[in-house]
């Protein structure tokens, strides 16, 4: 690249980000088109001082993580929401009201992957479809069921794709206001002949956080897996606009492959050798105040546990 197009680049880049933090400081939507661009931005830095906006404005210095209370709650996907529906011939309202009539349940952000066709259809055939997904997870909210929302981004660079992904959860979330959270979600390839292309970088991953705080002005939190990015980029990704730290999902959660390898690895984030979840989630408490940050403990639908202890940050 020639030293005009990389200044032209440059420029470019500096317009869309003075643009789009105008729009986040006055509380105003980001259109898709700019989400597309902010995926082109280098400067991640600069994409957390914007991601900050809103993510103080909403909740200062405090910061939230999943404890040990998924025990209270059956997981459920799309997929097997689907499967039911089909299995019984019931809608998918019929067979949420009979598992709430079975005890306590909440609808995981797993099956999401991609919504673009081309690269689902490519990179996680067995996933149901886009629309199915969504279907499922309005029949949710409508039920009154909170459920959380997610994103898979690659080592290779997919901006429209991603921009509208974004957009569809947008625009669900405007209809029925029932996602708690949502948490990007890094691919991971085994075995893959090019390291780097084992799993995005810590840019890509704290861009894609800030990213969907910028764009989803309607969901309440950003969450960030430490299974999946690490635990320095996780707790690091608080200041790049996420609060929640979920330490529930892990890379089996991801379907989507760039390559033929499988997923079936955990990375070596938080301390395996912790005896229960319990001292796993003080660990996560104990990272969050070294951090300077306010812990909070939430159970799975976000919402604050009555025997939470928040504590203040040093």
């Amino acid at each position: 690249m020639s030293i005009t197009a990389m200044s032209n680049q440059a420029d470019a880049q500096s317009r869309i980000l003075a643009r789009v933090r105008a729009l986040v400081e006055r509380g105003e939507r980001v259109p898709a088109a700019d989400i597309a661009a902010l995926f082109t931005v280098a400067d991640t830095n600069a994409l957390a001082r914007i991601a900050r906006v809103p993510r103080e404005r909403r909740f200062g210095r405090a910061a939230f993580y999943t404890d040990a209370s998924g025990s209270d709650y059956r997981a459920e996907t799309a997929e097997s929401i689907d499967a039911a529906a089909q299995l019984t011939g019931g809608s998918y309202a019929d067979v949420i009201a009979h598992m709430r009539s079975t005890g306590r349940i909440y609808v995981s952000g797993e099956g999401a992957e991609l919504f673009d066709e081309s690269l689902r259809a490519r990179l996680a055939p067995r996933a149901v479809a886009a629309d199915t997904w969504l279907a499922v997870h309005r029949a949710a909210h409508e039920a009154g069921i909170r459920s959380i929302a997610t994103m898979t981004y690659l080592t290779a660079e997919h901006p429209e794709a991603y921009a509208a992904h974004l957009e569809a959860i947008r625009l669900l979330q405007d209809a029925t206001g029932g996602f708690a959270a949502f948490v990007p979600l890094p691919v991971h390839n085994r075995h893959h002949e090019a390291s780097y292309r084992a799993t995005p970088t810590a840019h890509q991953s704290l861009r894609a956080v800030a990213i969907a705080r910028i764009a989803l002005d309607n969901v309440e939190h950003i969450g960030v897996a430490p299974a999946l990015v690490g635990a320095e980029v996780a707790y690091i990704a608080m200041s790049y606009g996420a609060d929640v730290v979920d330490t529930t999902i892990t890379p089996a959660s991801v379907r989507m492959l760039e390559s033929d390898a499988q997923v079936g690895f955990d990375l070596p984030v938080l301390d395996q050798s912790a005896p229960s979840a319990a001292a796993e989630t003080e660990l996560v408490a104990s990272r969050l105040i070294e951090a300077r940050f306010v812990p909070t403990a939430v159970d799975l639908t976000m919402t604050p546990r009555m025997d939470a202890i928040t504590r203040e940050a040093l």
